[in-house]
């Protein structure tokens, strides 16, 4: 498994061998969480069976933008999925370069092989190419085998637990997003196997603002609120997407601190969001708000003359 969000990891390449003379390569890069990333699981072809396989972004800004050069003749990569699809024409292994962009123009790169056996050579898909997961939710895995009567399969995977009929369910993870490999392995011939890659991240609460309203401010006094959340996952970011405070009092960004003082009355209508910091997709929740200034209200009464019980008291 492969934490694909941590900080403190370095940027390294992998390379495994497999036993049918295949080469994965893949890079797993350390970014920060508003990076964009690239992973890929090329399995084994076969010249004149159909192929699949699809490279793996997140992070960054959808929509992305995939590209590949050097892909087995035959093949094809569509640049808004990123899935490499078509029916190998010749046999051999190919250096492939993909490249994948965001919508703010981030790039991430890979190099990877793929090989392509000779025709009628027993091969493997899985489907779907990839999938991204929360802690504990299950998905259904299929395989198809080609070029060879017995379509039976044994599955594996490098964390979670998946059946032998290919349904997989999520391990627990405790943050970031972690990158995991289900296997499928022909029965026919064990050295024949392909797989996709999991993308796995915590089962997280909803992010909720927990109060609904905001007490009033009096005018001259110095004020202090918060708006509090529960869910999501911590550091948070406050900001007001809306409206308008009175001047003197400010929504601090990082603690979700309404505070300071203002001379101004009336209804402030604003609204605030708040963002937390879930990977690979935050979580937002918002909520308006009407805070109400008032002013002092001072009453003065001239001193009255003392008076007598049973008496007449004239002003």
């Amino acid at each position: 498994m492969f934490p694909l969000s941590s900080p403190k990891r370095q940027s390294r390449v992998w390379t495994v061998y497999g036993l049918t003379c295949f080469i994965f390569y893949f890079s797993v890069y350390s970014f920060a969480q508003t990076s964009v990333h690239i992973e890929a699981y090329a399995t084994l072809g076969a010249v004149g069976t159909p192929y699949k396989t699809t490279l793996t972004a997140w992070g960054g800004t959808a929509p992305y933008s995939f590209a590949a050069t050097g892909l087995p003749a035959g093949l094809t990569i569509n640049a808004a999925t990123g899935v490499i699809s078509g029916t190998p024409a010749t046999e051999g292994t190919s250096s492939v370069n993909a490249t994948v962009s965001d919508a703010t123009t981030q790039h991430a790169y890979l190099t990877f092989s793929m090989k392509v056996s000779k025709s009628g050579t027993i091969s493997l898909t899985v489907s779907p190419e990839t999938a991204v997961m929360l802690t504990g939710q299950t998905k259904q895995f299929n395989a198809s085998v080609y070029n060879t009567t017995n379509h039976s399969v044994t599955w594996s995977c490098t964390a979670g637990t998946i059946t032998s009929s290919g349904l997989y369910t999520a391990p627990s993870v405790n943050g970031g997003t972690w990158s995991y490999r289900v296997t499928a392995t022909s029965v026919a011939d064990s050295s024949k196997s392909a797989g996709t890659l999991v993308l796995v991240s915590p089962n997280i609460p909803p992010l909720t603002i927990t109060n609904a309203s905001l007490p009033a401010f009096m005018a001259g006094s110095a004020y202090s609120q918060m708006v509090n959340v529960t869910g999501g996952q911590a550091p948070y970011h406050w900001k007001m997407i809306t409206g308008a405070l009175p001047v003197g009092i400010t929504l601090t960004n990082s603690t979700g601190a309404i505070a300071g003082t203002s001379s101004q009355t009336g209804i402030f209508a604003f609204t605030v969001q708040v963002t937390d910091s879930s990977w690979p997709t935050h979580l937002i929740t918002t909520q308006p708000y009407n805070l109400l200034g008032s002013s002092t209200l001072e009453v003065t009464t001239p001193l009255l003359p003392e008076i007598t019980a049973g008496t007449m008291t004239r002003p």
